[in-house]
C-alpha cells in the first residue's frame, strides 16, 4: 500500500521526494545555524555580564579599602577618644553605605541580565515555532505535489483511454462497412457463378475477417487502457484522502472542517460586503456566485460577536489571489466557480452560442458576471443554433428582442448540440450566475 512521505527516511518517489528532501535538510541547515547563533550570543551576553559583576565588586572593594585607609589617617591625627570614635562610626557608616551601593548595582545588573537572557530565549523559541512550521509546510507541499502528479497521471490514463475507445470506434465502423462489401460480394458471386466474382468475394471476407480481429485487439486495449485509468484515478483519490488527514493533523480540526467545502481556514484581505446569514458554507458560496464575486467568506459559532455568528461576506469580484489559510477557527475562505484558495480560484466560467450544430461556425462567446442582452444585434440575431452553458450559470433565452416572445430558461451544465425548436429564433438572453 502506498503512502505519503512527510519526513526524509522514506521517499514517495524518486522524483518528487528529492526536491522534499533538499527542503527539509536546508531547513534543518537553518535551524542548526540558528541555534549556534543563539548559543554563541547567550556565551557572549554571560560573559559580558560576569565581566560588569566582577569590575562592580572590584570597584566596590576598593572604595572600602579608601575609606579603611582614610579611617586610619584620621584615627592617627585623633587628640581625644571621643574624636575617634566619631571618625570610627562615620567610616562605618560610608563603608555600609558603598556596599550597599554595589549591592544595589549588582542586583540591577542581574535582573537586566535575566530580562535580556528571557527576551532572546523567547526569540529563539519564536525563531524555532516559525522554522518548524516551514518544515511542516514544506512537507506539506511535497506531499501536494506528489498528489498533483498522481492527478495529473490519471488524467492522461483517461485521454489516452478515451482516444483508444473513439479510434475502437472508428475500427468498427471500417469494419462493419469491409464486412458489408464481402456479404454484398459474395450474394453477387452467387447470382452470377463466376470464379472472378467468387474469388474478390472470398478477398473481400478475408479483410473484412482481418479488420474484424483489429477491432477486438483495439477494443482489447481500449478496456485495459480504462482499467488502468480507473486504478490510477483511484490511487490518486486515495492520496488526495491521506493528504487531506495529513493536512489536518499537522494544523488542526479547522483545516479538516474546511477540506469538507473545498476552503481554507481563516481570511485574506479583499472584503467587499455581508451577503447573508447562514450555517451552510455552500449557501455562501451560492449567494457569492448571484454576486458575481470569485471568493467567498464565512464566519462558525466561535465568532466572539453575537451580531457575525454564521454570516458569510463576499470579497471584491475578480479578487482572487492566492491564499493557503491560517490557523483559525472562526473564519473559512473558499472559491465560488471552481479551483481552490491555495492554488487560486477559477474566473468566470463561459457561456457559448454557435452559428451552426455541435458549436460549429461562428460563436457568441461571453465569461463575466451578471448581464442582460436586450438585443443580440444584427448579425447574430436568429442565428444561433448551438449552446453550451457551464456549471453555476444559467442562460434565459428569448424569442424577440427586449426579452419578449416565448423564454427557455437553460441551468448549467448543459451542452445542446442542436436546439430544435428554437434554432435560429433567440435574439436577446439573459445571463444570472446560480
Amino acid at each position: 500500500m502506498d503512502t505519503i512521505s512527510l519526513g526524509p527516511g522514506v521517499p514517495a518517489k524518486k522524483s518528487g521526494s528529492n526536491v522534499t528532501l533538499y527542503i527539509i535538510l536546508f531547513l534543518c541547515c537553518v535551524i542548526s545555524i540558528m541555534a549556534g547563533t543563539f548559543q554563541f550570543m547567550m556565551g557572549r551576553k554571560d560573559a559580558a555580564a560576569a565581566k560588569k559583576m566582577k569590575e562592580i565588586e572590584e570597584k566596590a572593594q576598593a572604595e572600602q579599602a579608601e575609606i579603611k585607609r582614610d579611617a586610619q589617617a584620621k584615627l592617627e591625627k585623633a587628640k581625644s577618644e571621643e574624636e575617634k570614635r566619631d571618625i570610627t562610626r562615620k567610616a562605618q557608616v560610608a563603608s555600609e553605605r558603598a556596599a550597599m551601593k554595589a549591592k544595589a548595582a549588582a542586583a540591577e545588573q542581574s535582573l537586566i541580565a535575566r530580562q535580556r537572557a528571557g527576551q532572546q530565549a523567547l526569540d529563539a523559541r519564536k525563531a524555532e515555532a516559525s522554522a518548524a512550521f516551514k518544515r511542516r509546510e514544506a512537507q506539506i507541499r511535497g506531499a501536494e505535489a506528489r498528489v498533483q502528479k498522481e492527478l495529473n497521471s490519471a488524467a492522461a490514463a483517461v485521454r489516452k483511454s478515451n482516444d483508444l475507445k473513439r479510434q475502437a470506434g472508428i475500427e468498427r465502423n471500417a469494419a462493419l462497412k469491409k464486412l458489408n462489401d464481402a456479404r454484398n460480394a459474395m450474394a453477387h458471386a452467387q447470382r452470377t457463378k463466376r470464379a472472378n466474382d467468387i474469388k474478390l468475394a472470398q478477398e473481400k471476407r478475408r479483410i473484412a475477417h482481418a479488420a474484424a480481429v483489429r477491432v477486438r485487439n483495439a477494443q482489447r486495449q481500449a478496456h485495459a487502457a480504462r482499467k488502468h485509468a480507473h486504478n490510477l484515478a483511484r490511487h490518486a483519490h486515495n492520496l488526495n484522502k491521506r493528504l487531506r488527514h495529513v493536512t489536518a493533523r499537522l494544523h488542526g480540526k479547522s483545516w479538516s472542517m474546511a477540506q469538507g467545502y473545498n476552503a481554507v481556514p481563516g481570511y485574506t484581505g479583499g472584503y467587499w460586503k455581508e451577503i447573508g446569514r447562514h450555517h451552510n458554507p455552500h449557501v455562501c458560496a451560492m449567494w457569492a456566485r448571484m454576486h458575481g464575486a470569485h471568493m467567498w467568506g464565512h464566519r462558525g459559532l466561535n465568532h466572539p460577536s453575537k451580531r457575525y455568528k454564521n454570516t458569510c461576506w463576499a470579497y471584491r469580484p475578480g479578487h482572487r489571489p492566492k491564499f493557503r489559510g491560517r490557523n483559525d477557527d472562526i473564519h473559512l475562505t473558499g472559491c465560488s466557480f471552481g479551483g481552490h484558495p491555495s492554488r487560486g480560484c477559477s474566473y468566470y466560467p463561459m457561456l457559448q452560442m454557435g452559428e451552426h450544430n455541435h458549436l460549429r461556425g461562428h460563436r457568441w462567446r461571453y465569461n463575466g458576471g451578471r448581464r442582460d442582452v436586450r438585443y443580440l444585434g444584427n448579425w447574430w440575431n436568429d442565428r444561433i443554433s448551438s449552446i453550451y452553458v457551464p456549471r453555476h450559470m444559467w442562460l434565459g433565452a428569448y424569442e424577440h428582442a427586449n426579452y419578449r416572445g416565448r423564454g427557455w430558461g437553460i441551468r448549467g451544465p448543459a451542452y445542446i448540440r442542436a436546439i430544435g425548436w428554437w434554432n435560429d429564433r433567440i435574439s436577446s438572453v439573459r445571463i444570472r450566475h446560480i
